[in-house]
């Protein structure tokens, strides 16, 4: 295994255990209404910080993963695309720990003024939802040779917008939860991902070493 792939694979397993952690860490805050960046603003912000940055690190090794395991005839630019998808995600999430929210419960509390910084995290959370989105339908047309991959890309894809139109339709009191599952699908898709480039990696090196 690689260093960038234990990279890849540590940031993000450190970033769904803190997130779990964080429901008992600060349970004050109900994961039905509340999203994970609101945790920041919690006693222990600074753990749910240090878990974004985790997967903002991984989501750049994964990111060079995709770049060094570009294989494909068809597309040959695919994984690079992908790559600067999840650049721009994990730029997302750098801005989204390094301002924190000013909502609670996915509104403004009263006589609270929208700052600067509160525009930017928002805007900086939009975009990495968004550039994650993005590379999970790039990666399904990309990444056709691994078929249970293509199904978990699609799968990914299905299970999100179902969720968020459903959820979305029910309104701000299952925000909380509507993050979460589309947070739970970008982590099992990343994890999967990286499994994938890193048997395409592996494939690589044994055709090299053979010829």
């Amino acid at each position: 295994m690689t260093p960038t792939r234990r990279v890849a694979i540590a940031g993000l397993v450190l970033f769904v255990a803190i997130a779990v952690a964080e429901h008992a860490l600060a349970p004050q805050l109900g994961p039905d209404r509340h999203t994970l960046s609101e945790y920041v603003n919690a006693e222990d912000g600074g753990v749910m910080i240090a878990g974004l940055v985790a997967w903002a690190i991984s989501l750049l090794a994964t990111a060079a993963l995709a770049c060094g395991a570009r294989r494909s005839a068809r597309a040959p630019h695919g994984q690079i695309v992908i790559a600067l998808l999840l650049v721009i995600a994990a730029t997302g999430l750098l801005l989204t720990a390094t301002f924190a929210t000013q909502t609670s419960a996915g509104v403004l509390p009263p006589g609270v003024i929208r700052t600067t910084g509160g525009r930017i995290h928002d805007l900086a959370s939009l975009a990495a939802t968004g550039a994650i989105l993005g590379a999970v339908i790039v990666s399904a047309f990309v990444l056709r040779a691994r078929r249970s991959f293509r199904r978990l890309a699609f799968a990914a894809l299905a299970t999100s917008l179902i969720a968020s139109a459903v959820l979305l339709s029910i309104g701000d009191p299952v925000d909380g939860i509507r993050q979460r599952v589309l947070v739970a699908v970008g982590c099992a898709w990343q994890a999967g991902l990286i499994a994938t480039l890193g048997a395409r990696s592996r494939h690589r090196s044994r055709d090299v070493s053979e010829t």
